[in-house]
C-alpha cells in the first residue's frame, strides 16, 4: 500500500480469483467504481488513476470523464483563491497595488 492507495492493479477479479460476479457481490467492483470517481472528480491525475485502476487512460476516461471537473471549474476555483488570499493580505507583495502602477 503506498499512502494510504492500494497497490495498482485494483482489479476486483484479482483479489478472489473467482472473476467478476463474486467481485461484485463482496463489493470489490463498487470500490473499484468509487475509488476512480472520487480520485478523479478530486483532481487526481487521469494518468495516476489509470496506474491505481490497472488501465490505460482511455479506458479510464471512456468510463469516468464525467466526473473530472471541467477546465472552467478549475479556473474559477483557482481565480477564487487568489481573490481570497489577496484580500487577507497574501498577495500584497506580488500583485502590484494601483498606487504604484500610476507613478
Amino acid at each position: 500500500m503506498v499512502s494510504g492507495v492500494a497497490s495498482p492493479p485494483l482489479d476486483p477479479r484479482e483479489q478472489d480469483g473467482r472473476g467478476s460476479e463474486a467481485a461484485q457481490i463482496n463489493g470489490l467492483h463498487v470500490l473499484r467504481h468509487t475509488a476512480a470517481s472520487e480520485w478523479l472528480s478530486n483532481g487526481l491525475s487521469l494518468a495516476k488513476a489509470a496506474a491505481y485502476l490497472g488501465d490505460t487512460k482511455e479506458v479510464v476516461l471512456s468510463v469516468y470523464a464525467h466526473f473530472m471537473p471541467s477546465d472552467d471549474d478549475l479556473a474559477g476555483g483557482i481565480m477564487n483563491g487568489f481573490f481570497d488570499r489577496r484580500n487577507d493580505g497574501e498577495n500584497a507583495l506580488r500583485t502590484p497595488s494601483l498606487a504604484r502602477a500610476r507613478s
